[in-house]
């Protein structure tokens, strides 16, 4: 086993991983917010059922019917009340997760006896449980009821496959020192009170629940007893006003210590490890997501094709390989490319976030964590093998936790039979084939959609982009050359200068001054100002944007003037992409007027009108009635030949199978307006898939149209 455990550094000084004496006050700060919040709120449990007891034994001087109701109403109103205020203090706050699978000492050996000697090693308790699931993450959580703000919390271990399959085995133990690291935290227990706290007054504020429906049916029943619902309504509402201002300054205190907190652990860390590792594990945690995105968005179409995956690891391991040979800026983000210091510590991230406000973040930023973990250098011993020799049959686990994770999820039947990851990567490779767009186009096509053109007359738009036979040649090389780099600089950086401009005016960055992309610096009172001249440039965006591809067709086309064939296939493609960017565009646009429509409702709350829930069923009928009619529109079109895709089908039927929830115009309806926002995103994201394929076939062509011409030499 100990050749399985890197070696630990010999200078790390006795008191590294000492708290600072700031720590001390602020779990001081964290308690005192603990012991108010506790005092508030069991304080209003007990005026409450204070409430209730002078309703009910309040003497009546005269009997009649009206004092009767009076009694009947305000024992209804402190009894709903305290039932309202008692009932979170006994709420199972549950934190099993069924995507998490436990794993067991007779089942990896290897991997608890790393655990048992880092826990010895780090001065940290065993963890009581150790789970697994897919992410690319590891944690300690544990489980939370009343009974957590007296007794022990028993405190588990996670370990994500995600991040097993990106780290070699020293980093491993960083993280996994890190987390010990928390294991031995005695604030670790105040974790369980704000974590307790933080449930109470989200249940509190957000969470509706029978009692809210017997308030409702309360309020809409005899008009003499519904103005006692009416009002108790607005106590809860300033009940509820209260607690988010309580929730809001628990988290401000409790943030401060959850960094420090961070910074300890990571000290834990590197005391058996060395500064780089923790720091390099959590570079890695970039790439290492994009290539498990990259591989899960093809497992998702393919999961559209009734196709399951048996094992989510092996594509993540192969998308990492592909974005390292086909995305230059994945290749240069990889932690060996980037570059090294011959001498003393290699410094990894910039201080891109420092004029960010911090003050409501748990976590430190990476290039903190960094400063702190280097603050002293201590160099570690690296091994570079893979943590996955510390699991008994590592594929059989992977299977284990992918089918898991999608019988749960898709919720699949039982019987379902899960294909080899081997065959599966065909298909993500045939996907990636026509859905990747290669480093010469300079990301021109990302982000975007292809103009509209007017393919009606071929002549008359190549006519427009005023290229000659005799030119073509030059018009060709000039596509994606220097011109269309500085252009793509100029678009990025005014992006980032929208981005910055934007954080600035919601005081989410504290600089007093900023570099913009045009490399002259201004001040808070100017952004409003540059904001809405970045914004007016966006039309002339569009107008570039059209010129461009207008002139890539005139090009293409010319080159097919003695290839009938090919120019048929051209103009095919073309004709069939533009219409879908058209249904594309206002399924687009009629999912944004939807998402509207509900952000304006949502407004309304409990106060809206019978007219105005009237008025907004309406609204949402037509607007499903919008989408029905894009469905239709679409299914005139006939697809192109693309892979993975059945072009036999309907395009309707490929875009949903079943039928639009219908939409009453007479009431609104929660579940149905639900569905209908599940749809609109699942044909949105069928429309996403056709439209890059198409496109990447598009630029295929194009690409084999150029190589031709070129073997002829007639360009």
């Amino acid at each position: 086993m100990k050749q399985l455990y890197p070696e630990s550094p010999q200078c790390i000084p006795a008191g590294y991983t000492l708290p600072p004496s700031s720590y001390k006050s602020q779990v001081v700060y964290v308690l005192l917010a603990m012991l108010v919040f506790l005092v508030l709120y069991l304080a209003m449990v007990a005026l409450a059922g204070y409430l209730l007891y002078l309703a009910v034994l309040y003497p009546m001087e005269t009997v009649n019917r009206w004092t009767i109701l009076l009694k009947l109403g305000a024992i209804g109103m402190a009894g709903m009340l305290f039932g309202f205020m008692l009932k979170f203090l006994f709420k199972k706050h549950d934190t099993n997760n069924p995507l998490n699978v436990e794993i067991t000492e007779d089942e990896h050996p290897q991997l608890f006896s790393f655990i048992r000697q880092l826990c010895a090693e780090t001065n940290a308790p065993l963890p009581h449980k150790v789970f697994v699931n897919h992410e690319i993450n590891a944690c300690v959580f544990y489980n939370s009821t009343i009974l957590s703000l007296f007794l022990p919390v028993k405190k588990n271990l996670l370990i994500g496959l995600g991040l097993v399959n990106s780290i070699n085995l020293t980093e491993f133990k960083a993280v996994l020192a890190h987390e010990f690291g928390h294991f031995s935290q005695s604030s670790m227990k105040l974790g369980s009170y704000v974590y307790m706290a933080n449930s109470i007054i989200q249940s509190i504020v957000y969470e509706r629940d029978k009692w809210d429906e017997l308030l409702e049916k309360w309020k809409n029943s005899n008009i003499q007893l519904a103005v006692f619902g009416w009002l108790l309504m607005p106590v809860v509402w300033l009940i509820r006003k209260f607690m988010a201002l309580i929730y809001q300054a628990i988290n401000l205190v409790n943030a401060s210590l959850s960094r420090q907190m961070e910074y300890n652990a990571d000290r834990v860390a590197v005391s058996v490890t060395g500064s780089d590792a923790i720091v390099n594990a959590l570079y890695r945690l970039g790439p290492a997501s994009e290539a498990f995105a990259h591989s899960n968005n093809h497992l998702t179409t393919a999961i559209d094709n009734k196709i399951y995956t048996s094992n989510l690891f092996y594509h993540q391991s192969k998308a990492a390989e592909y974005l390292s040979q086909t995305r230059e800026s994945y290749r240069q983000s990889l932690l060996e490319n980037l570059p090294k210091h011959t001498a003393g510590a290699r410094f990894i991230f910039s201080d891109e976030d420092g004029h960010l406000a911090e003050m409501y973040s748990s976590h430190p930023s990476n290039y903190k964590r960094e400063q702190n973990a280097k603050a002293t250098y201590f160099a570690g011993i690296e091994d570079e093998r893979s943590p996955w020799l510390l699991f008994n049959e590592p594929e059989k686990l992977a299977e284990t936790v992918t089918q898991n994770l999608l019988r749960v999820n898709l919720q699949l039947h039982p019987n379902i039979t899960f294909t080899p990851a081997e065959e599966v990567q065909a298909f993500v490779e045939a996907e990636q084939q026509e859905t990747t767009f290669k480093a010469h186009y300079l990301g021109v096509y990302d982000n975007r959609l292809l103009t509209e053109l007017d393919l009606s007359e071929p002549e008359a738009l190549v006519a427009t982009a005023s290229i000659s036979t005799e030119l073509l040649s030059d018009a060709l090389k000039s596509l994606y050359g220097e011109g269309l780099q500085q252009k793509m600089e100029e678009l990025s950086g005014r992006y980032k200068d929208i981005q910055t401009l934007s954080l600035i005016l919601q005081k989410q960055d504290k600089r007093k001054s900023y570099t913009l992309h045009n490399g002259f610096s201004y001040e808070p009172h100017e952004a409003q100002a540059l904001l809405e001249q970045r914004l007016q440039e966006f039309p002339g965006d569009q107008d570039w944007y059209q010129r461009f591809d207008t002139k890539v067709f005139a090009v293409h086309y010319l080159l097919t003037q003695t290839q009938p064939a090919q120019r048929a296939e051209l103009l095919q493609r073309y004709t069939f992409l533009v219409a879908w960017v058209k249904q594309f565009s206002a399924w687009q646009q009629e999912q944004q007027n939807l998402q509207n429509t509900i952000d304006t409702a949502i407004s309304k709350g409990s106060h809206m009108s019978e007219k105005e829930g009237k008025w907004f069923a309406t609204e949402f009928r037509r607007l499903r009635d919008a989408f029905e009619a894009i469905l239709k529109e679409a299914d005139t079109l006939q697809f192109p030949a693309l892979q993975n895709v059945d072009t036999a089908q309907s395009v309707r039927k490929y875009l949903l199978q079943e039928e639009l929830i219908w939409m009453s115009a007479d009431s609104l309806q929660g579940e149905e307006l639900n569905m209908l926002i599940n749809q609109t995103v699942t044909v949105a994201e069928r429309m996403q898939r056709v439209y890059t394929k198409c496109l990447g076939s598009l630029l295929s062509l194009q690409e084999q149209l150029v190589t031709v011409v070129e073997d002829k030499e007639l360009v």
